[in-house]
């Protein structure tokens, strides 16, 4: 029998009811969070490639679309990274819209990865955009 609070600070438990319940929560935790499993890829720049000529081909060799690829390999999920204000106008809103729609046609999950930055950045590498600059 347990009582009072457990060395976790948000799980108190008054019963032995309540434990119960937490036990059995925990015993179905492993096939809910299976459920939960992501497969994906960082595709922001399939559009680009596409642009400079680059085609994609399955493993029979033929050429697909990237997405219909990834669908087929058990990817389920895309990230797309999305910048403030990019030279050329690869990763902006409209690009990734447009990549979105095609990952959503496709069936597979979108990440959008949101980059405060007109290009790349990390916690060791921030840049202000041209926009903040310039104020």
């Amino acid at each position: 029998m347990l009582k009072g609070i457990l060395p976790h600070p948000f799980l108190v438990y008054t019963s032995d009811e309540t434990m119960k319940l937490f036990t059995s929560l925990l015993a179905l935790a492993p096939s809910a969070f299976a459920a939960l499993t992501y497969k994906g890829v960082d595709w922001s720049s399939v559009a680009v490639e596409e642009a400079s000529g680059y085609s994609y081909k399955n493993t029979a060799g033929t050429t697909q679309p990237l997405e219909t690829i990834l669908k087929a390999s058990g990817v389920n999920t895309v990230r797309q990274r999305v910048w403030v204000n990019p030279s050329g106008g690869s990763y902006n809103l409209d690009y990734n819209l447009k990549l979105a729609k095609r990952a959503k046609a496709a069936g597979l999950n979108i990440y959008l990865d949101l980059h405060f930055s007109d290009t790349w950045a990390d916690p060791s590498h921030q840049r202000h955009t041209q926009q903040e600059q310039s104020n």
